[in-house]
């Protein structure tokens, strides 16, 4: 009972401790300390000479070296390697200062630790309590908000983020296709698509192309661009060099040969990113500031009296206003509206975006290319107002844009105007030798509240007959050309609604108007309901397409309904024109498989047909595979694909099924069957490898593997990595195993509980326990050890392993641990 008592208080002491009156006080940072004692005599046996010096101080966790999750004021900010140190006023925590400039800390004064990889954090940061959770392999820091760096929400600081290693990478999706039918010959299709890469200091170069090869036909390589890109970090912007196209955003998009620097919101921190207002008010007290969009609190937090300002909400995509409640220390409230709608081209006040394009026009049919330069610029005026302009120019070509959108109570407006002039083009094609054009843009977005009716998008341009745009003239300029470009548009409307109505029925409407200077208006218009039941869901769909006088009815309805497990089926019906149609599909999934069948009916005034099919899917760590199975009245169709990246590097080759744009590989010697959490099925291979990707760039990114599927030869030291990879980056992540089979160690000659086992390289291995007993993996006998318990030289000896006693299990029963005795003789390692 003595026993168990004693190494209650020796184990339950902790970093922290706690004084009479309930203030907290941990490793270093309180003014005054707390000072525990513990009576040795309770300790027993084996127990008896145990140095209780470091628990009486507060520290439970051995010396030593320690890859620990750094928490601050509960906010994660990575795993860092942190150093555990004997003091003999108690605890010293010390990180690199690599590690603590990566946490929100204020410069401390006169700190000079340029290049120090051991700075003590109590000295340096006194007003800093530190605890250590030594079960979860957590360092707590609690810091006074008057010491820590404004933070914007989300933000990775740019130090954080990783260029990746060097490598190169082939991301494919291939099909084979095969076609019969009676009384025809067969044909067969053979489509490679390929993306590929070089990642190399920094810089990423890209190919996209595509192999096809089909029957009586010569294959054929198509290449869709290659371009070269790197991060201009200062700027948050891409740098591109090459193939590549613009962006779209005020003027089409251009497809074009040359270079690129655009601002790219993947770089910007979630809270900067989009459309928010900033939120401004005064406090008279301490006070809590709610920002409520509807029924959900988006946004809290605490501020001190005067005025303040809230700049890092999230955008949202709901169009609803914010109501911000101000709360002061006496309990006493005050509440105001801020409108929240958005176009695209709103920005937060203050933001910019740019794009600054040179190049030549690309068109693989066209001979005669004119080269450009183009430029756009938006900048967030105030939390209403943003502005944006624009400007091309090109051979015999130019075109100036100028806008702005502004939120306001009835909702979000954004209009814009773009001139164009274009110089010798009658010759070619009948135009005024010098056409001038105009083309005006209306955007408007908002919601009906009492509704809860939401008019998402409302988009109208008109154009007048003689605006071109930069595709026009390069069309007009190639050799051959006589007349001008069709489907030039005069007018292009499109609208999006959408009505919830009570019980979760959602009602839409969508329409697309436009008409031509040059042929027939077209009009594309669709009403919808849909609904969820506790069986399923139902919806139901009708619409119109008129093109040049024609027009055609559309109607589909849709069910599907839930079978339990892994089961679903769903029938569509649809009837267009004079063509009708159903289909019965049933599908599923179990683990790496996925499955389907189907039946489907079809028939017009003149004919009907029926047909049925089936297909089969399987994910692997290494590839993505398909087969398809179908056959009708007078034809039978099979196709088998493969989808999957290859990726080469210093470390030899990773083969993986995913096929996102920014990629990890992952080694971890010797654990084959781990498994990458978050991707299911992807396992390490034999050499411990694997490979992941679609890794969110410039955030941060947890990837933490599963060791359920290893052997019990190989154990990880640690199962989790975060990583912050730039756009396109090829991370190496390592984890390090401890690998070989696990012996249990007795050592016969007295040693005190709680003994570290240290190996020649200074590394704790394990710790003694009761009955001098400890298990450790992977242990060598050419390789030296010894037990330490205490600072002084005569609280350590040198460990002599005495012959492997093979354990012999019983049939049937789960593998032994294979035992070993050792004996320890005074003096360290060194000694022997």
């Amino acid at each position: 009972m003595l026993i168990a008592l004693g190494l209650s208080l020796v184990t339950d002491a902790g970093l922290s401790a706690r004084a009479d009156d309930g203030s907290r006080v941990t490793g270093g940072a309180s003014e005054r300390r707390v000072e525990y004692a513990f009576n040795a005599k309770l300790l027993k046996g084996s127990l008896q000479g145990m140095d209780l010096t470091r628990f009486e101080q507060g520290m439970t966790v051995p010396p030593g070296r320690y890859e620990l999750d750094v928490l601050v004021n509960g906010q994660a900010f990575g795993r860092e390697t942190v150093t555990i140190g004997e003091d003999p006023e108690g605890t010293r925590l010390c990180l690199s200062l690599d590690a603590i400039k990566r946490l929100p800390l204020k410069p401390a004064a006169g700190g000079g630790d340029s290049g120090r990889e051991c700075v003590d954090l109590a000295a340096r940061y006194p007003y800093v309590d530190s605890s250590t959770d030594s079960a979860n392999m957590r360092l707590e820091l609690s810091v006074p908000q008057a010491y820590l760096r404004h933070r914007v929400r989300g933000k990775v600081p740019a130090e954080a983020w990783q260029d990746g290693i060097n490598g190169a990478f082939v991301r494919y999706n291939s099909n084979a296709f095969r076609g019969e039918r009676d009384g025809q010959e067969s044909r067969e299709d053979y489509r490679l698509g390929i993306n590929a890469g070089v990642n190399l200091g920094g810089w990423q170069l890209r190919h996209n192309a595509s192999l096809d090869d089909a029957s009586g036909e010569t294959a054929h390589y198509h290449v869709t661009n290659t371009y070269l890109r790197h991060d201009v970090t200062p700027w948050q912007a891409d740098l591109v060099i090459g193939e590549y196209q613009t962006s779209g955003m005020g003027f089409e998009s251009i497809p074009f040969t040359g270079v690129q620097l655009a601002s790219d919101d993947a770089m910007l921190p979630p809270s900067r990113r989009g459309y928010a207002p900033v939120v401004r008010g005064t406090a008279r007290t301490n006070a809590r500031v709610t920002v409520r969009q509807g029924e959900d609190v988006i946004y809290e937090t605490s501020v001190t009296p005067g005025p303040f300002a809230i700049d890092d909400l999230y955008a949202t995509n709901v169009a609803d206003d914010l109501e911000v409640t101000i709360t002061e220390a006496d309990g006493s409230e005050r509440a105001f509206v801020l409108p929240y709608t958005s176009v695209a081209q709103l920005l937060r006040p203050g933001a910019h975006r740019f794009h600054l394009t040179l190049g030549e026009y690309r068109d693989d049919g066209l001979v005669d290319l004119p080269r450009f330069v183009q430029a756009e610029y938006r900048r967030g005026v105030s939390n209403r107002l943003t502005l944006y302009s624009g400007a091309i120019l090109a051979e015999d070509y130019m075109a100036g844009l100028a806008g702005g959108a502004v939120s306001t109570l009835l909702g979000a407006f954004a209009l814009d105007a773009t001139m164009t002039r274009a110089n010798h083009l009658e010759a070619l094609s009948g135009e005024p030798e010098s056409p001038r054009g105009e083309s005006f843009r209306v955007s408007y977005n908002t919601r009906f509240d009492p509704t809860d009716t939401e008019l998402s998008v409302v988009n109208y341009r008109f154009s007048s007959q003689h605006y071109l745009s930069l595709s026009d003239v390069a069309l007009l300029r190639d050799d051959g050309m006589t007349s001008s470009p069709r489907d030039r548009e005069r007018q292009r409307l499109e609208v999006n609604l959408t009505q919830t109505l009570a019980g979760g029925t959602r009602l839409f409407a969508s329409g697309i108007s436009a008409d031509y200077w040059d042929r027939e208006d077209a009009t594309t218009y669709q009403v919808g309901v849909s609904r969820g039941f506790s069986w399923g869901t139902l919806s139901a769909t009708a619409g119109r397409s008129e093109t040049e006088g024609d027009y055609t009815n559309e109607f589909y309805l849709n069910l599907s309904v839930p079978l339990g497990g892994h089961l679903q089926l769903t029938s569509n019906l649809a009837h267009r024109g004079d063509h009708r149609s159903g289909q019965l599909n049933l599908s599923g999934d179990s683990g790496a498989l996925n499955y389907g069948v189907y039946v489907n009916h079809s028939r017009d005034d003149r004919s009907h047909d029926s047909s049925y099919g089936g297909n089969l899917g399987m994910d692997t760590s290494r590839v993505r595979l398909g087969l398809n199975l179908s056959a009708g009245d007078d034809y039978r169709s099979y196709s088998a694909s493969a989808d999957g990246t290859a990726i080469a590097y210093a470390g030899g080759l990773v083969l993986t099924r995913d096929q996102g744009e920014t990629m990890a590989v992952i080694e971890a010697p010797g654990a084959k069957g781990a498994a990458i959490s978050q991707h299911d099925q992807v396992l390490l291979d034999g050499r411990g490898k694997g490979a992941i990707s679609g890794l969110t760039p410039y955030r941060y990114n947890r990837v933490a593997l599963d060791p359920s599927g290893m052997t019990d030869g190989v154990e990880l030291k640690g199962n989790a990595r975060r990583v912050a990879p730039r756009r396109g980056a090829i991370v190496r992540l390592t984890y390090d195993t401890l690998v070989g089979a696990p012996t249990l160690v007795r050592v016969t000659t007295p040693a005190p509980f709680g003994a570290q086992l240290i190996d020649a390289d200074g590394d704790v291995l394990a710790v003694l326990g009761q009955g001098r007993m400890a298990v450790v993996r992977g242990i060598d006998a050419h390789r030296g050890y010894q037990l330490r318990w205490g600072p002084s030289p005569r609280e350590r000896c040198r460990l002599t392993l005495e012959p492997q006693r093979e354990a012999t299990p019983h049939q049937g029963a789960a593998p032994r641990i294979a035992q070993r005795q050792a004996t320890c003789l005074p003096g360290d390692i060194s000694s022997g």
